[in-house]
C-alpha cells in the first residue's frame, strides 16, 4: 500500500512514473535511431484514445470541436491532450502535432494515425 502512495505523490508532484520494464525496453535500450522506430517507441506510450487525440491535434481541431467530434465532454478532451503533451514531452498542441508530423505518426494531409495502434 505504502509503494502505492509513494507512486500517486510522485504523480501529483508531475513525475512521469513508468515500469521498470517499460522505461528499459522502450528508452534505455532503443533497437535503432531512425524516425519510424523513434515514432513507435513515441506511440507505444500513447494510449489508443490519445492517438486520436493527437491526430486530431494535427489536424487543427480545437477542445470543443475535439470532444463533439469523439463524443466526450470538453474537459475530458483535455485531459487526454494533457496526457499527449506529457507523453511526448511537448510543451503545446503546436508542438505535439509538429512532433507527430515529423516522426511520420500522423498524416498532415488527412489528419489519420499512420501508426499501428497498440
Amino acid at each position: 500500500m505504502s509503494e502505492i502512495v509513494s507512486i500517486l505523490d510522485r504523480v501529483h508532484r508531475g513525475e512521469l512514473v513508468l515500469p521498470p520494464d517499460v522505461l528499459t525496453r522502450q528508452v534505455l535500450y532503443p533497437t535503432n535511431g531512425s524516425a519510424s522506430n523513434d515514432a513507435q517507441r513515441l506511440a507505444r506510450f500513447l494510449t489508443p484514445r490519445e492517438c486520436e487525440v493527437l491526430a486530431a491535434l494535427v489536424s487543427g481541431r480545437d477542445t470543443t470541436r475535439l470532444a463533439h467530434d469523439l463524443g466526450i465532454t470538453a474537459n475530458t478532451a483535455r485531459c487526454h491532450i494533457q496526457a499527449v503533451l506529457m507523453k511526448l514531452g511537448a510543451h503545446s498542441r503546436l508542438e505535439a502535432a509538429t512532433t507527430a508530423v515529423r516522426y511520420g505518426m500522423v498524416d498532415p494531409q488527412t489528419g489519420k494515425w499512420l501508426l499501428p495502434v497498440l
